[in-house]
């Protein structure tokens, strides 16, 4: 315990910093916590590593919060997913992580929306879950999961109609049930004994 909380607090002005919005100087803050921690390879390596991804953070934070504000959410996906992969590896948690978090929850529900519109649902339901996972709340995210779910069963219909004479077709729309249905769903049953009893691409 009293290792983690060396850790911890070597990284207290940086973590500070970096929450409070001022990138460049969390990232000066590193060297500092070198030159203080000469003696301890692990801190060091550590501070290295987190002033290597602040840059980087910052660069794909500041443009997918532009491109929200701007009003472009579905672009602003990309770089507020990476944003918050960046956050978690340099690990000092804080007001930018729920932030970040929060943002990319609306992002994620509005392609998640487009996704549906165009009957991507595959798409739509990776975004809605992901919109959920970051804000259980987030009640635009939850019908859109209702609706891609509600179509589970045309989906099988639509692989059941040409499984005889596509077969590979059939196995795509099944596998495409077993990730949008709810798992214990009896639709979700038919579509894996489906798949099981004959699937072409089964190992792939």
């Amino acid at each position: 315990a009293s290792r983690a909380a060396a850790m911890s607090s070597a990284f207290v002005n940086v973590s500070r910093k970096l929450h409070g919005g001022e990138f460049t100087r969390a990232a000066q803050e590193c060297d500092r916590v070198i030159e203080e921690h000469r003696g301890d390879a692990d801190i060091r390596e550590r501070a290295v590593s987190i002033q290597r991804l602040i840059p980087q953070f910052a660069t794909n934070f500041e443009d997918g919060q532009l491109k929200l504000r701007s009003g472009a959410a579905i672009p602003a996906v990309r770089p507020l997913r990476r944003a918050k992969e960046l956050l978690d590896r340099i690990g000092l948690p804080g007001a930018l992580t729920s932030q970040v978090n929060g943002m990319l929850a609306t992002t994620s529900t509005a392609a998640g929306l487009s996704d549906l519109r165009r009957n991507d649902l595959s798409g739509a339901y990776s975004n809605f879950t992901e919109a959920l996972r970051l804000n259980s709340n987030d009640a635009e995210a939850r019908e859109g999961l209702l609706q891609v779910r509600s179509r589970a069963q045309a989906v099988y219909y639509e692989g059941y109609m040409v499984r005889d004479r596509d077969p590979e077709t059939a196995a795509k729309k099944f596998r495409l049930v077993l990730k949008i249905a709810q798992p214990d769903s009896e639709i979700a049953e038919k579509a894996r004994a489906y798949l099981a009893a004959g699937d072409p691409l089964e190992g792939e």
